[in-house]
């Protein structure tokens, strides 16, 4: 039969889906999402608890994970290391007449513009994308192979020891943890969207950083991916909840703040003046538009360094017929939301395994003062381990909480610079106190770059 959903209302921020819904069949809304039946049902059930969103669920560290943490962090030196060194340089190589492409492709378009179509001429680029992408997919294929056979060899041998306390029951106990972020769309065979993000990010950040960014996700973000961050072998593997929401942009107003975060994060080319500013941030997200027929699309984000691919769905997107109103709201301290970023276990290259969204919030209940500034609820599978648990550790939900408390200025500054000029944006900085659970506005107006090492604050300083 034709299960339907039925048309019903929701309150707004707090339902499950925004406004009215029309009556569409069930499976066409999860099939134009990009969706998966074992992940709604996870959503919903999350969502059923009425659990306060806007701050970070209780975490207790395990201490006595540091042992697993050791061997993760020895094996990885011993195997990571050479590999990169080895791979690392030739990826680079081979990837750069393919970011070259890219950008000149980007080129061509129209500055600014918002969407790429997807025309005779994108097919050709993208016919040449793919040819400059031969040399770099077989070194990926090589470097995929590697990765399995000391991830196994690894991973097996910790397992085999750790038998008398549990190893096998702990196995199949993290499998059940990860199934819900499991199996998505296969995003890495959506070449055609990769290239589009590509074009976006090469446009953002250079052709060569581009280029060397791509080599560090094939050659590196796998292993981090499944050997350390999410390793149902070595560690008990857990769901755990953090939120970062931005410092207040009710100054802006809603229909302004969803414009500005459109043309930041989902335009394909920016005027040149918002793209070097973009250069200089420490992270640069970019979820492109999606084609005709669907409401998600491979997104990319910049990090670093490195490059991330995302699965995003887009709330305002429509595709036949699937319009915002059937977009799934998970969070419950939404104003208005924006994407959802599925970061698949089945996506080799994203560090991270879980549910992540990113809105305008209205800070209920615990942070009402942030009302309509910017809110990025992340459901992660990770371990209570220490390394992967502090905020002052180089990889984990907690370190990723306290990144983007640091990041999220940026982006607010940069909200107020397109809506209100430099100067308006440098007086109206504020930074946040990071810290588990709530990490609240430090109460201090304007930059204070003394000693600062943000490129783009003190650009922001010198343009006001």
């Amino acid at each position: 039969g034709r299960a339907a959903v039925r048309g019903r209302r929701h309150p707004k921020g707090v339902g499950g889906v925004c406004g009215r819904m029309a009556e569409v069949d069930e499976k066409l809304v999860m099939r134009v999402n990009g969706e998966r039946q074992h992940q709604m049902e996870h959503a919903r059930a999350l969502k059923q608890k009425g659990t306060d969103t806007s701050i970070d669920e209780p975490w207790v560290i395990n201490e006595s994970l540091w042992v697993n943490d050791l061997y993760v962090r020895i094996t990885t030196n011993i195997y990571l290391y050479p590999k990169a060194l080895l791979l690392w340089p030739l990826m680079t190589l081979f990837l750069v007449p393919y970011a070259l492409h890219c950008k000149i492709y980007g080129l061509c378009l129209r500055c600014p513009q918002d969407g790429i179509s997807r025309g005779c001429g994108f097919f050709m680029g993208s016919v040449l994308a793919h040819f400059l992408l031969l040399f770099p997919a077989l070194l990926m294929l090589i470097s995929f192979l590697l990765d399995a056979l000391f991830y196994y060899l690894f991973c097996l041998f910790f397992w085999i020891f750790s038998w008398p306390f549990g190893g096998c029951g702990r196995y199949f106990a993290n499998r059940r943890v990860i199934r819900p972020h499991g199996n998505g769309p296969w995003i890495t065979f959506k070449t055609s969207d990769v290239f589009v993000a590509s074009i976006g990010q090469a446009l953002r950040n250079g052709f060569f950083e581009h280029a060397y960014s791509l080599s560090s996700m094939i050659v590196i973000i796998p292993w981090v991916k499944y050997y350390v961050v999410c390793n149902p072998w070595v560690y008990p593997l857990k769901e755990r909840f953090v939120q970062q929401i931005s410092t207040s942009l009710a100054d802006i107003g809603l229909p302004e703040v969803v414009d500005a975060a459109k043309a930041i994060i989902a335009r394909s080319r920016q005027d040149k003046d918002m793209a070097k500013r973009m250069d200089l941030w420490r992270f640069c997200p970019h979820y492109p538009y999606p084609p005709p027929g669907r409401r998600w699309a491979v997104g990319m984000q910049s990090a670093n360094y490195v490059a991330l691919l995302t699965h995003s769905t887009h709330a305002f997107a429509e595709a036949k017929g699937v319009t915002e109103s059937h977009h799934f709201v998970l969070s419950n301290s939404v104003e208005k939301p924006l994407w959802r970023v599925m970061l698949w276990y089945s996506n080799p290259f994203h560090f991270f395994t879980g549910y992540v969204e990113a809105s305008v919030s209205n800070g209920q209940p615990s942070q009402t003062d942030k009302r309509m500034g910017g809110e990025h609820p992340m459901w992660l599978v990770s371990s209570n381990s220490p390394m992967l648990s502090k905020r002052d550790s180089w990889i984990g939900p907690g370190a990723i909480d306290s990144f983007f408390d640091s990041w999220l200025p940026t982006i607010v500054d940069e909200v107020r610079r397109l809506k209100k000029g430099p100067e308006y944006a440098a007086q109206m900085h504020q930074e946040v106190v990071s810290k588990d659970g709530l990490s609240r506005p430090s109460g201090i107006l304007g930059i204070q770059i003394a000693d600062s090492q943000n490129l783009a604050l003190i650009e922001l300083a010198q343009a006001a």
